[in-house]
């Protein structure tokens, strides 16, 4: 009984760091910010206190949180991006949150980096840096030159090839959402653009559709999903158009539209107001499953959680192999219509 006891208050402490982590890291509760109090939290997750402690307990030992007598619980810049790197640890690069746009956008990433944190758990020291400036996937040369002199491994979570096309590695480096493995020097993990594709084609014949107007942008991952799916879709007997985001102005319910990505489905349906039947939008990424606030619509989802494990563990087996041929590795997920869509 007592076992069981102590198996019950470890799996709540557990439970209530990891929410903790996630909302610091979504930036719900931000570096300087003061965490709420131990009372407060009690009666926010109806947990005791001793469970609250052990969790705050468990933040501060992780660098998200430090202690300020008389004061409370604060949260630290290092338990989100710090720019001391540890010698021999792995540091990940990973937009600011806060310079998106739309917290939505942030919602992946953070998935991502938990999956990264909880593999990397108690076998490597991990660091982070935030890209600094308008650009939040833009990489300064200091930046770059500090990872690579102090860097076991170099970890990319975005499309960083977009705004780098050259990065210098000297380091064994694994990037996600990106097409440019710099000259054969770093490992790729993306989303299976073909598989997704297939399951979208197969989609829209089912829904008896023609003609699929296909949104992209400028940037390599989105614009080579998009051409995937195009391929395809001529391969069926399909007719396409391709069509920039910033494009997207005008809508016209009877069309059907296959976006490269969720966030540019979430961001056009939201900002033209048009009434666009959701059964007539395929998309990628699978967003609305993590995010409540997200609209819903079918998409081809992928676990980013383990997608984020996975990129650690390629990230050992590069720093453990360092002569080892890069890989590109494509990641698959399953098809998703929203229960209210069906």
């Amino acid at each position: 009984m007592h076992k069981c006891h102590n198996q019950s208050a470890m799996h709540k402490t557990e439970s209530l760091t990891k929410m903790l982590e996630q909302d610091i890291l979504a930036g719900k509760f931000r570096p300087g910010e003061k965490l709420p109090s131990i009372r407060q939290l009690m009666e926010i997750y109806s947990l005791s206190k001793g469970t609250v402690e052990r969790s705050i307990e468990a933040l501060c030992k992780r660098g998200f949180l430090e202690k300020r007598a008389g004061s409370g619980s604060f949260v630290t810049d290092r338990g989100v991006f710090d720019e001391t790197i540890e010698p021999g640890s792995v540091t990940v690069f990973c937009p600011r949150y806060g310079c998106f746009s739309e917290q939505i956008k942030t919602s992946m990433f953070v998935q991502i980096l938990m999956g990264i944190r909880e593999a990397a758990n108690g076998r490597t020291e991990l660091s982070s840096i935030c890209s600094l400036g308008a650009d939040p996937l833009k990489i300064t040369s200091k930046q770059m030159e500090y990872a690579n002199s102090n860097s076991a491994g170099i970890i990319f979570v975005g499309e960083y090839d977009a705004a780098n096309p050259f990065l210098d590695l000297r380091v064994p480096a694994v990037g996600a959402f990106m097409c440019n493995n710099c000259d054969n020097r770093m490992s790729l993990l993306n989303l299976d653009a073909w598989d997704g594709a297939e399951k979208a084609v197969s989609y829209f014949r089912q829904r008896g559709a023609k003609h699929i107007v296909v949104v992209r942008n400028s940037q390599p991952i989105f614009a080579e999903r998009a051409k995937i799916f195009a391929w395809l879709w001529q391969e069926q007997g399909g007719s396409y158009e391709f069509r920039d985001i910033a494009d997207m102005k005008t809508l016209f319910p009877d069309e059907y539209f296959f976006f490269a990505s969720d966030s540019m489905a979430n961001e056009t349906l939201q900002r033209s107001g048009t009434q666009i039947n959701p059964l007539n939008i395929c998309a990628l990424d699978g967003k609305f499953q993590f995010n409540p606030e997200y609209l819903q619509f079918p998409t081809y989802a992928v676990d980013w959680q383990e997608f984020g494990k996975s990129m650690f563990e390629e990230m050992c087996r590069r720093i453990k192999n360092p002569g080892s041929p890069v890989r590109k590795i494509q990641v698959s997920g399953h098809f998703v219509i929203p229960e209210g869509q069906k």
